[in-house]
């Protein structure tokens, strides 16, 4: 890991914190579309809806996804979320449709897994060039 020296962004030239700013922006940009295209092939290959789809993907990219996580990352942006049994009923909903290919687990008490095993397989498939995985 490289050290950086000790700045503040407000002691940068302009001309370098407009670049800075811009070359943010578009990794936030090059990210959401990342996103977008995973959760796309998730909604073509099972059938999900978009927050099906999320939820999926938080699964497969974590050890454990926790409830607090999960309403977060679904919800976290909403004046007025669901409540957190909204989960409960997408996940029946997601294991319906991507049984017997892979597995969710519960975690009483703390959340959901996918088995390493089923995460490893689920990443190969799904983040394999976009050729590939419509070919499967």
């Amino acid at each position: 890991m490289r050290d950086w020296p000790d700045f503040s962004r407000h002691q940068l030239p302009p001309d370098v914190q407009a670049h800075i700013d811009w070359l943010e922006a578009r990794v936030m940009e090059l990210e959401a579309g990342l996103v977008a295209e995973f959760e796309g092939m998730l909604r073509i290959a099972y059938g999900l809806t978009p927050t099906q789809a999320r939820f999926l993907g938080a699964l497969s990219q974590r050890d454990v996804l926790t409830r607090q996580m999960a309403m977060a990352l679904l919800y976290g942006g909403e004046a007025d979320p669901p409540n957190d049994k909204i989960l409960d009923v997408l996940l029946c909903k997601i294991r319906r449709a991507i049984e017997p290919d892979f597995r969710i687990d519960v975690l009483w008490g703390t959340g959901w897994q996918m088995p390493a095993d089923m995460r490893k397989r689920f990443t190969d498939r799904f983040m394999a060039p976009a050729s590939e995985v419509y070919a499967a």
